[in-house]
């Protein structure tokens, strides 16, 4: 008994929209850890499908902290629960995904032993919108990330299967809510404060499910002008015309698939600024009409 009074506590952050269909089986994954204590914190985001009136249910049943409010966007509701979380480690959860049930206990034992690092990333299975392995556990890795690798492109990080430290959210402070991202502003604003980003795929974390239209897999062009945001933090570093330079042209590819005619008016705008080795794709993407494009992707 004293060794489990002893565990630290652990805040689940629930992010709840419009997955009336998962959140049942997200939320029990949740308080079927087989750790103790765990806060669990469901903040939905405006949902349409009748998904407050579940949480509702299954408050009454399970007993955690709920917070309904207006659609304003994944950070937001982060910001509001990161507030709000009493532990000493927080773990963000999207509402269609499933935690393993070991996935606690084996995270806050590496964020215990490794206190240099700021955050741990886990193993993900990935699975289909009927709980279907389309792709199996990955191979066991176990390394150390900082915020140079993330910079460099060499940083992995899964946001789905992170658990974090408190006391490095809390040096971090609120995200930046005009960004349309909350995983890249974490491993970026928590390893920049120095802390290491542990990634120890040896932990099954999450089955995270693969839905068609979900956030992720959407028109990415809110994502690039996103990073591009982000980028302006680091304006006064060595390293930032070159990032800029190749964050720009990505933003022409992805409105390249997405609207060609704001693709073509930004390359125009900002033509100084691309990055030319790496232009030769989007360019492709502008000219190539896009039912060639989705037969190429398919053939290889």
């Amino acid at each position: 008994m004293s060794e489990i009074l002893a565990r630290p506590l652990v805040t689940y952050i629930l992010l709840s929209y419009n997955h009336a269909a998962y959140v049942t089986a997200a939320i029990e994954s949740i308080v079927k850890q087989d750790y103790s204590p765990i806060q669990l914190i469901v903040i939905d985001d405006g949902s349409t499908d009748g998904s407050v009136d579940l949480l509702c249910k299954l408050q009454d049943k399970y007993r955690f902290e709920l917070i309904s409010q207006k659609n304003v966007g994944v950070v937001s509701a982060l910001n509001r629960g990161i507030q709000l979380a009493k532990g000493a480690f927080i773990v963000p959860h999207a509402s269609d995904d499933v935690s393993q049930p070991g996935r606690t206990a084996e995270q806050v034992k590496l964020l215990l032993q490794n206190e240099n690092a700021g955050f741990t990333v886990g193993g993900i299975r990935k699975i289909s919108t009927e709980g279907e392995v389309l792709e199996d556990w990955q191979k066991h890795e176990r390394f150390f990330t900082s915020f140079e690798d993330f910079v460099a492109g060499r940083g992995k990080a899964v946001a789905v299967s992170c658990m974090y430290r408190a006391s490095a959210l809390q040096r971090v402070g609120m995200l930046d809510e005009r960004l349309s991202f909350e995983d890249v502003q974490l491993y970026w604003r928590v390893t920049e404060l120095g802390y290491a980003c542990l990634v120890d795929t040896s932990v099954r974390a999450v089955d995270y499910r693969i839905v068609p239209g979900s956030l992720g897999r959407r028109n990415m062009v809110p994502h690039r002008k996103s990073f591009l945001i982000l980028l302006e933090r680091y304006s006064d570093k060595s390293w930032y015309p070159n990032l800029r330079s190749k964050a720009v042209t990505a933003l022409f590819g992805s409105l390249a698939e997405n609207d060609r005619m704001a693709a073509i008016k930004y390359l125009f705008r900002n033509f100084c600024d691309l990055h030319f080795p790496s232009l030769h794709r989007p360019i492709i993407k502008l000219i190539v009409p896009q039912f060639l494009l989705l037969k190429l992707k398919k053939k290889f």
